[in-house]
């Protein structure tokens, strides 16, 4: 499906599953629900494409039913895209193995920038992700990974959003009881990110909603971060702040980030 302006659908405007099929170049809005959502992909490559300003039936909404792209159970390559301005997360994905998702831009959307549900030996790099999670209830953090494994997070650029990263343990209520119980996010790699402006949750942690207490990821590899936020800029950390694996970034190195980056910075 290639170079397609593809719009105004009731549902999601553009639906495939299976193996091999790829996505590329289309611009995708104006879904009721979701832009587009990928059944039990087997390696689907999604590139070069605009999704954006769907989930108009659900104002308001930011679950897993609205949102820019949407994946069930399977593997694919997110490459490329600008994803933006959709009602809930710009890309979610549950049951997913072996996801690439790298160098998209995920602005503005009202959920998390990325949302990956008991996902496994992914690759998340070199993403610009800015401005998401502010329309949920409550709000998001750029990214959201629950009951995670083996992912590979690395090089992305985080600015403007709620929090930065967040690990999470399912809850009971979550899943089917055919489905093993809640296991701890395990086994991933978090290194050479920058996360700008995200509060107090910009470091990486793990979020037991159940026990209703944070926990210290259990091993995760956090390394080689940097973290620049106006609380941090002259006390450098802050009561219940972890920033293990998040060295400091100075106001200056922020701003030459955010220009590289082509972001826009309002002070």
């Amino acid at each position: 499906v290639t170079n397609n302006v593809l719009s105004d659908a009731t549902g999601a405007v553009v639906s495939l599953a299976g193996a091999r099929q790829e996505l590329v170049d289309n611009d995708v809005f104006g879904g009721g629900a979701v832009g587009v959502v990928l059944r039990a992909p087997e390696r689907i490559r999604v590139t070069g494409n605009r999704i954006f300003r769907n989930g108009s039936a659900a104002p308001g909404r930011t679950g897993w039913l609205e949102g820019g792209v949407r994946a069930y159970a399977g593997s694919l390559d997110l490459v490329g895209n600008e994803i933006f301005e959709n009602v809930g997360a710009g890309f979610s994905c549950s049951f997913c193995e072996g996801v690439v998702s790298q160098a998209n831009l995920m602005r503005d959307n009202g959920g998390a920038g990325l949302r990956l549900y008991v996902a496994q030996r992914g690759e998340i790099g070199h993403n610009q992700i800015w401005r998401n999670g502010w329309g949920a209830a409550p709000r998001e953090p750029a990214l959201m990974l629950v009951d995670a494994h083996a992912l590979a997070v690395r090089g992305n650029i985080v600015a403007e959003n709620p929090g930065g990263f967040l690990l999470r343990r399912r809850m009971a209520r979550d899943f089917r009881p055919e489905f093993t119980p809640c296991v701890a996010p395990s086994g991933n790699e978090v290194r050479d990110n920058v996360v700008i402006a995200s509060g107090v949750d910009a470091s990486l942690r793990v979020l037991d909603v159940a026990a209703g207490n944070d926990a210290r990821c259990p091993d995760n590899r956090i390394s080689d971060n940097r973290l620049w936020d106006a609380a941090l800029a002259d006390a450098r950390t802050l009561p219940g702040l972890s920033v293990r694996g998040f060295a400091p970034l100075s106001e200056r190195e922020r701003d030459e980030l955010l220009t590289v980056a082509t972001l826009g910075w309002q002070h």
